[in-house]
């Protein structure tokens, strides 16, 4: 089974993943998203159950995914929220475009909203 954990940067996806899930693959251990594709088809194709950790499904996902009927997880944290996350985990390549990034999660939001997919919502609390 294929679950794709999408939400926006810093929403706590790796996190949730991580504590729910055996095999997770993400964009940042292969740092290309056709290598984070093989890797989540190769652990499916041998019977495991793998997340699949997405902002959003981009179109190389949706296509190699759609035949597998992935069950699909909306990480829920709030824009404020993620935010202080992107801060608190201090990745440099992060810190020196948090305006790019509170942008890329603006259009990540319209694109949900606006999104055929049906997501299970999973509201994410951290502790302040």
């Amino acid at each position: 089974m294929i679950v794709l954990i999408c939400g926006l940067i810093g929403a706590g996806k790796s996190t949730y993943a991580a504590q729910h899930y055996d095999h997770v693959t993400e964009f940042e251990t292969y740092m290309c998203k056709d290598e984070q594709i093989k890797e989540t088809l190769k652990l499916h194709e041998e019977g495991k159950t793998v997340a699949h950790i997405t902002c959003f499904p981009t179109r190389a996902e949706q296509i190699a995914f759609y035949r597998y009927s992935p069950e699909m997880i909306w990480i829920n944290t709030g824009m404020e929220q993620e935010m202080k996350n992107v801060i608190r985990r201090g990745r440099d390549r992060d810190m020196c475009r948090l305006r790019e990034i509170e942008k890329t999660n603006c259009r990540y939001l319209k694109q949900i909203h606006h999104s055929p997919f049906h997501l299970k919502m999973v509201n994410v609390s951290f502790p302040t």
